[in-house]
């Protein structure tokens, strides 16, 4: 992964601590410059702290769906990946079609969706979506957007 400073710097960030996973496909940075990815096959979180430690955010490494806090949590196939101003990273959870919010304590809580084969309108976990074509983006107010197919 690289990374351009805003003096146009381009410097590398070493991925090879990712365990398991050859596919990150999301990527955010909070407030702190803590980078966050995610690992599509690995089924975790890593954070890249500005210290340069990379470590593992949350997720077990297994496929699943546990909420919880840390490892003892799991995803199915973690993809988009998004940070609110309270540094919260929400996350695309692709396997089981969901959007699950990591606090800086790291507990992990699905807040939207359910697996279902038609996106329906609703609240929490009463809606659904289709795909998610890795874009996510908080907003300073609070609201999640998220770029899908509506069919």
């Amino acid at each position: 992964m690289l990374r351009v400073g805003s003096d146009g710097y381009v410097s590398s960030i070493p991925l090879s601590g990712l365990a398991g996973g050859q596919v990150h496909d999301g990527l955010c940075v909070d407030s702190g410059n803590n980078v966050y990815i995610s690992d599509l096959s690995g089924n975790r979180i890593y954070r890249y702290r500005t210290n340069g430690v990379l470590e593992v955010f949350a997720g077990s490494g297994n496929s699943g769906s546990v909420d919880g806090n840390g490892i003892f949590t799991s995803f199915a196939s973690p993809s988009a990946l998004a940070a609110d101003t309270a540094d919260n990273i929400y996350v695309w959870d692709s396997g089981n079609q969901v959007i699950r919010r990591i606090n800086q304590n790291r507990d992990v809580v699905t807040i939207a969706g359910h697996q279902s084969s038609s996106p329906s309108d609703g609240v929490g976990t009463n809606a659904s979506f289709n795909y998610i074509v890795s874009a996510i983006y908080a907003d300073g107010l609070g609201n999640i957007y998220l770029a899908c197919f509506s069919s």
